[in-house]
């Protein structure tokens, strides 16, 4: 079992979502990216930059990236930044591109609350 002040800047012990040490990194990492001054102002942080400030080594980002499950975090198009995508107590801008909907939209909900839909259509 890994110590929760697991050295990430040396290790190469190979870190995953079963590490007793992933939950405490991931939230280090969410911290970083959700309410501190590194990110921009669409809420982009880069790899370099994220290894500076947290210590962590790129793979161990990477992996946090990859494997968290709770879909805190996405990487840009080119993988050399990360954001996440909620939980920000900073101001972040959205950079989506605004595009035209699909002609059918489909909507989730629960097998229990359709009568109550029908009724109302």
């Amino acid at each position: 079992m890994l110590s929760p002040n697991f050295d990430t800047s040396e290790s190469e012990i190979p870190l995953n979502a079963l590490t007793p040490d992933f939950p405490h990194l991931s939230n280090r990492l969410a911290y970083l990216l959700q309410h501190s001054n590194l990110p921009d102002k669409y809420g982009w942080v880069s790899v370099d930059v994220l290894c500076k400030e947290s210590g962590y080594k790129e793979h161990i980002i990477r992996t946090l990236v990859l494997f968290d499950d709770k879909g805190r975090f996405i990487f840009s198009d080119d993988q050399m930044k990360v954001r996440a995508l909620y939980g920000h107590s900073i101001k972040i801008e959205s950079d989506a591109v605004p595009m035209q909907p699909p002609a059918v939209l489909y909507h989730g909900t629960a097998v229990k609350s359709l009568a109550s839909i029908l009724k109302k259509v």
